[in-house]
């Protein structure tokens, strides 16, 4: 069993922060400031899950749990895990009617941030969550950071967006404790934690939506999906999605065939830019298949995507004409 140190418990908080970590030294001390430093009207607590690293993480949390006793709670594995138990832990042991859950190599950046989500979440009591956007860093240097999410991302993520894209950045979510009330079992061995547990909070309700970008997500070498190619990433996905499909019920079948038809997509223009054009035609066979009656994933999708892969001159012509044709209405006008 893990260990959990405490220095005595105040009164319940409003708002529980879940901070899971592993091999962060670099990292964590940045994380927990960036909690600690929350401007709220209302208490929190922070529970740090830390699965046995093998550098000086544990060290520095327990010198902050010191420091701060009556906000911090430790939980400690006394050998590594690897699992979603890190996560779920914390999670029962919260006492918080919200549940704000990040990773100890991320950070927020907004000071307002918790108190937020909390309001948003008080004024819409049909959210299973709220999220917001976070500014994506690669720690390398080899791209630009820029924003995790597009301008025109919708005020609401709705349960077939979790399923379709997993449209929500991890470091960036608050639940409504209620809407988990437990974890079936097959979530402590998910490949995932955070998509999964989305998805479980959006049988509930949907999850609102802030555009103001109020963390960093980090992306760096240290990272498990990271150091993955496109195809594998989303190859992952795919098994993850199926085996999604076989746990959450006959009811999720068509929105899981249809998330793994898009998935299927990146895996052959992937594979098409890998110059394995017979791969790439199976996988864009598969995703017809799979988008076949679909209204998450038109097949007009599909047979684009069929184009850019198979025929591209053509496609090329194809955008230039529909580029121009306005120019030419315009033109062909009266006056």
């Amino acid at each position: 069993m893990p260990a959990e140190a405490d220095g005595g418990l105040p009164a319940a908080p409003d708002v529980s922060v879940v901070l899971i970590t592993y091999n962060h030294e670099a990292y964590v001390g940045q994380a927990i400031d960036s909690v600690l430093g929350q401007r709220t009207d209302f208490e929190f607590e922070l529970l740090i899950s830390e699965d046995c690293s093998t550098d000086r993480t544990r060290s520095i949390i327990e010198d902050y749990q010191r420091r701060y006793p009556d906000r911090i709670r430790l939980f400690l594995s006394e050998r590594n895990l690897c699992d979603n138990s890190v996560l779920t832990r914390a999670w029962q042991a919260a006492r918080g009617r919200y549940v704000a859950v990040f990773d100890g190599d991320d950070y927020w950046t907004a000071p307002d941030k918790l108190q937020r989500q909390r309001d948003l979440l008080d004024a819409h009591p049909e959210y299973s969550g709220c999220c917001h956007n976070v500014m994506k860093v690669w720690e390398d240097g080899s791209r630009p950071a820029g924003p995790y999410h597009p301008a025109d991302k919708k005020p609401v993520v709705s349960e077939a967006d979790v399923w379709m894209e997993n449209g929500v950045a991890s470091c960036s979510i608050m639940y409504r404790r209620s809407a988990v009330a437990a974890f079936p079992p097959w979530y402590v061995g998910a490949a995932y934690g955070d998509w999964p547990l989305h998805m479980l909070a959006a049988r509930w309700g949907p999850i609102g939506y802030l555009p103001e970008i109020m963390a960093v997500y980090r992306k760096h070498g240290g990272g498990y999906w990271s150091g993955m190619g496109v195809v594998e990433r989303q190859m992952r996905a795919i098994e993850f999605l199926q085996e999604a499909a076989t746990q959450f019920g006959p009811e999720y079948r068509r929105l899981a065939a249809a998330a793994i038809a898009g998935r299927r997509l990146h895996v052959a223009e992937a594979l098409q830019a890998a110059r394995d054009a017979g791969g790439a035609w199976r996988q864009l066979r598969l995703a017809l298949a799979g988008a076949r009656g679909s209204r998450l994933l038109p097949i007009r999708r599909v047979l684009q995507a069929a184009l850019r892969i198979k025929a591209p001159a053509l496609n090329r012509a194809l955008q230039f004409v529909r580029s121009a044709l306005p120019q030419i209405r315009r033109r062909e006008l009266p006056g």
